[in-house]
């Protein structure tokens, strides 16, 4: 569902400070911050925040499939230019525009390009992070693990044309 002009600027402010709120000390060629002691802070794609904001439910057909494995949903090819946010809510009747986030995602030219986000369904902690490039993973991708105590664990890799060619940390 589209959503109106004052929502959406509200949604591109959020998006502006919650993925830019550190200090960078360097943007690499991929667009990641790299930070002290090399940690990685992913952001989304603001042009194309502006572009276009559709708002969903988790599984919705009109905007997702089941993914080959028949246990994630992912996004559909061919869709149009924008930021994609899929939620848990059930109602879709927000009074924060990022309540109970299932997934962000940016799409250019019908396929992911930028970073995808997403989220656990049970706990609602980030289970994923990663950055697309023509519908293949294309540079860093970390994946989130939260034991019994409530640490997180994080495995980081580098994609390029969709294949793993370095791995930077594992933890799980």
């Amino acid at each position: 569902m589209k959503i109106d002009l004052t929502r959406k600027i509200i949604i591109v402010t959020l998006l502006c400070f919650a993925f830019q709120y550190i200090k960078a000390q360097k943007i690499d060629e991929n667009g990641v911050l790299r930070m002290e002691k090399d940690t990685f802070v992913l952001k989304h794609n603001l042009h194309l925040a502006a572009k276009a904001q559709f708002y969903f439910q988790w599984g919705d057909e009109k905007y997702m499939e089941l993914a080959p494995n028949k246990l994630i949903y992912q996004m559909k090819k061919g869709l149009e230019d924008g930021i994609y946010v899929a939620t848990f809510d059930k109602e879709l009747d927000w009074q924060i525009p990022i309540k109970d986030t299932a997934m962000v995602v940016t799409m250019k030219d019908g396929k992911l390009s930028g970073l995808l986000q997403r989220w656990d369904d049970e706990d609602k902690l980030i289970a994923e992070e990663c950055e697309y490039k023509n519908g293949l993973m294309h540079g860093v991708r970390k994946l989130y693990y939260f034991n019994k105590e409530g640490k997180k664990l994080t495995n980081i890799e580098i994609y390029e044309k969709g294949l793993p060619v370095k791995t930077l940390q594992i933890e799980w």
